[in-house]
């Protein structure tokens, strides 16, 4: 129970932490019902986050997302569900990515989630 009680516990320490976790500002990014992907950005005055579910009971590698408002970003992993420090197998994103002509590829963990933040 230790590692979901910090999983539950950095959670909700990030929301509170993190006005643009908690805007009225939110767009569906993608989602499909087939691969069981729910994805949606955030945002409040500069700061931007996007954030992705997976539902698959298999984890995704080099998963896409398309959209145009990912274009010519980069994204920074600040929060995954499949961290090894709550249990999880370490599907994790450690490196900036980049989202070059909308799309970002990315590696999501089976019934997970994980939260991207936009670096200038």
């Amino acid at each position: 129970g230790a590692a979901m009680f910090r999983f539950y516990r950095d959670c909700i320490l990030l929301r509170l932490d993190t006005p643009g976790l908690r805007s009225p500002f939110v767009e569906i990014i993608k989602a499909h019902d087939e691969d069981r992907v729910l994805a949606f950005r955030r945002w409040w005055a500069s700061d931007e986050f996007l954030v992705v579910a997976s539902l698959n009971a298999e984890p995704f590698t080099g998963y896409g997302i398309e959209h145009q408002s990912l274009a010519g970003k980069s994204w920074q992993e600040i929060f995954s569900g499949d961290n090894p420090v709550y249990g999880g197998f370490g599907v994790l994103n450690p490196q900036p990515l980049d989202s070059a002509g909308g799309t970002l590829t990315l590696d999501l963990p089976a019934c997970g989630i994980a939260v991207y933040v936009r670096r200038n």
